[in-house]
């Protein structure tokens, strides 16, 4: 069975298929995923697919087209038995691919916050409803997760042979979601007392770089200019703390013990998943929040109300091997 799976959006929502990659990949003679830029290549890298295609890429125009050619996309899809796609009915990869009879199609819901249960398993539930004849697993499972060793050839010389540190990661695809950086940098100067601690930034903080080059100094910044440097450097640390981010679930998955802080958004949902995890989280009356809702909010008190001896408590606990269940 040659499998395609499809997924637009950013690392986070990506890491939550892990789940369902991992099934498919024991169940297809080939998978190949189809993400934007760097992602489907991350998911060959750790193992979850053989093959990836770039969702922004030529080769796939005619997936995501208002106006496909026929021809073109049947010739695409010759390549492939099954086609699964995280859309919506209503977007155009949905009509373009209900409508070429070559090739079966299988429409994955969007993980929705108004089901009671996580993203991964509301995934993985429909991809076992599409493989009925497949051995079903357990969805509550956590994935298996790879370690640094697997990732030392994508590192930089630096990260490859550092020191394991404490690593902090104070952004995330949305400024709404994001603790305040003075509470990370409360978390940074107590850490520091008795660990190695690193700040992570990547592209999306820019903008920080200069208050956590006076706060934390240069030589506590590690910077992430590409995806495929992400696994090695956070494999290199020994505790992950960051904000509800799809590196945050990358740690995890990585089998890294990980707080990760939640405002607006349901952990219940999008916790990330792994072996050694806490979840910051403080619910308020209106918690947790749509995105519209949390574009106008200036409050931000689900995020304010968590404080960097919280977090700090947290990381004690996740480091002393303490799991729990969500607050």
């Amino acid at each position: 069975m040659r499998v395609l799976f499809i997924r637009e959006g950013g690392l986070g929502d990506v890491v939550v298929c892990f789940p369902s990659l991992s099934f498919l990949a024991e169940q297809a003679d080939r998978l190949t995923v189809c993400m934007p830029g760097s992602l489907g290549g991350l998911c060959v890298r750790v193992g979850l697919a053989h093959a990836a295609l770039r969702s922004d890429g030529t080769a796939c125009l005619d997936l995501f087209a208002d106006s496909p050619d026929p021809s073109r996309l049947s010739s695409f899809l010759a390549a492939f038995d099954t086609v699964a796609a995280v859309s919506r009915e209503d977007e155009p990869i949905s009509r373009n691919l209900a409508s070429c009879g070559s090739v079966r199609y299988v429409r994955l819901n969007q993980p929705s916050e108004n089901i009671n249960l996580h993203a991964s398993d509301q995934l993985l539930r429909q991809i076992h409803q599409a493989f009925p004849s497949a051995t079903v697993h357990d969805g509550t499972q956590p994935v298996r997760h790879p370690r640094s060793a697997t990732f030392s050839k994508g590192a930089s010389d630096e990260s490859a042979h550092a020191q394991p540190y404490v690593l902090i990661h104070p952004g995330s695809g949305s400024a709404g979601k994001n603790w305040p950086a003075e509470s990370f940098l409360a978390v940074f100067l107590r850490l520091s007392r008795a660990h190695p601690v690193r700040i992570l930034l990547g592209p999306a903080e820019t903008e920080t770089l200069s208050f956590w080059q006076h706060a934390a100094g240069m030589d506590c910044i590690v910077q992430c200019a590409d995806i495929f440097s992400l696994p090695a450097i956070l494999s290199a640390s020994y505790l992950f703390i960051g904000n509800d981010s799809g590196v945050s679930h990358l740690a995890a998955y990585l089998g890294i013990p990980t707080v990760a802080i939640f405002g607006p958004t349901d952990p219940r949902v999008w916790a990330p998943r792994g072996p050694s995890v806490r979840i910051a989280y403080q619910a308020q009356g209106c918690s947790p929040c749509s995105r519209e809702q949390r574009a106008f909010c200036s409050a931000r008190t689900c995020l304010l109300s968590i404080t960097p001896e919280y977090v700090i408590l947290l990381a004690r606990e996740v480091l002393d091997g303490k799991t729990g269940h969500i607050p």
